[in-house]
């Protein structure tokens, strides 16, 4: 009788094990959609962009992009003039991945995973853009944004 009161017992503690622990603070996203400046800051992004495809991060608002980084010498980045796109050139093998980092006059870091997919891939798989709604800049930084 023991015995089985004990495994009565434990029967909740095992359901709740099966339970993967999650960080309410971390958000993955999957373009296309536009968000706004604080949910890019605290997500990481991927974008799903055909080999040989163009993805697409624009900004509205106030704010600016200053800057863009990736980690391979298969995507090229390219800010517009007016810096409010930054267009993301895939030049990467099927399956491959590649990260990059923007970041705003406005203070703002933005982490992008770019997935490589087949130029052959369903219309629904393919996630090339994203826009980023932005508020104004505080005070301390608007000079920079306005440039």
């Amino acid at each position: 009788m023991k015995k089985l009161l004990l495994a009565l017992a434990l029967i909740p503690s095992f359901a709740s094990a099966n339970v993967i622990p999650t960080l309410p603070d971390v958000v993955k996203l999957a373009g296309p959609y536009e968000i706004t400046e604080n949910e890019a800051q605290s997500s990481v992004i991927h974008l799903y962009v055909p080999t040989g495809g163009v993805g697409v991060v624009g900004i509205l608002g106030g704010d600016k992009f200053s800057i863009a980084e990736d980690n391979s010498s298969n995507i090229q980045l390219k800010i517009t003039d007016n810096e409010n796109t930054v267009f993301i050139d895939n030049n990467m093998g099927v399956g491959k991945v590649s990260s990059i980092g923007i970041g705003t006059y406005c203070g703002r870091s933005i982490s992008i995973s770019v997935h490589s997919i087949g130029t052959d891939s369903k219309a629904e798989q393919i996630k090339p853009k994203l826009a980023i709604t932005s508020t104004a800049c505080p005070a301390s930084m608007a000079k920079k944004a306005e440039k």
